[in-house]
């Protein structure tokens, strides 16, 4: 009954975070939270940095990952320091990596690419399980239940993906065709669910022409 719960639980939460989301975000007030005052210029204006949504959601969605990584673990009494030793190594090669993998694709050094770390840590799982399991059993002789913890990984990066949607939405990027290039089908289902981005400064307006 328990595991039923707490479905329904995240099932309610993603729903209506989701749908907060993609109602709000698109705005263009949704772009930048914070602006980080750096030198003042002769004129009394200032030069400063924009911290923006895209990175607020984006640290969400990986909390949201690494607690439901660690909450699946914790559930079939896998030891934190064996689960957690797991996740920072992964996340230790995979954040940088999302920087690395879009200079080298895209040639763009201030972006960020999922998919690229999420290829890098699809590569390098296998290898860190083994390492932390070799390190568990010759420490604490406990045995490693390998296929749980890539089940664990698997989950936890599919709601950490969700999630990480409305950073995208927030800043305007991974937005589609327009729908009046769709064909009839899309225009019909996406007829009332769809998300309009608002502001020169969204990706889909400076970048995309929309």
């Amino acid at each position: 009954m328990l595991s039923e719960v707490f479905i329904l639980l995240l099932a309610l939460f993603f729903f209506f975070y989701l749908a907060w989301g993609f109602k709000n975000l698109a705005k263009e007030k949704w772009q930048i939270m914070l602006t980080r005052p750096l030198k003042k210029q002769g004129n009394g204006s200032w030069l400063g940095e924009n911290l923006t949504y895209y990175g607020f959601f984006s640290a969400n969605a990986y909390l949201l990952s690494v607690s439901i990584y660690l909450i699946l673990l914790g559930s079939i009494h896998v030891p934190f320091a064996v689960s957690f030793g797991v996740c920072a190594m992964i996340l230790m090669v995979c954040v940088p990596a999302s920087r690395f993998v879009a200079w080298l694709v895209e040639g763009k050094q201030a972006t960020l690419t999922v998919g690229g770390s999420v290829f890098v840590g699809t590569v390098i799982a296998p290898g860190v399980i083994a390492l932390v399991g070799n390190v568990a059993e010759n420490s604490i002789a406990y045995n490693l239940p390998i296929v749980a913890i890539l089940a664990a990984i698997s989950v936890a990066y599919a709601f950490g993906e969700g999630a990480g949607r409305l950073a995208c939405i927030s800043f305007g990027c991974c937005y589609g065709k327009p729908l009046k290039d769709s064909n009839h089908f899309f225009k019909k289902l996406f007829a009332t669910w769809h998300c309009v981005f608002r502001g020169e400064t969204k990706k889909a307006s400076y970048e995309g022409n929309m």
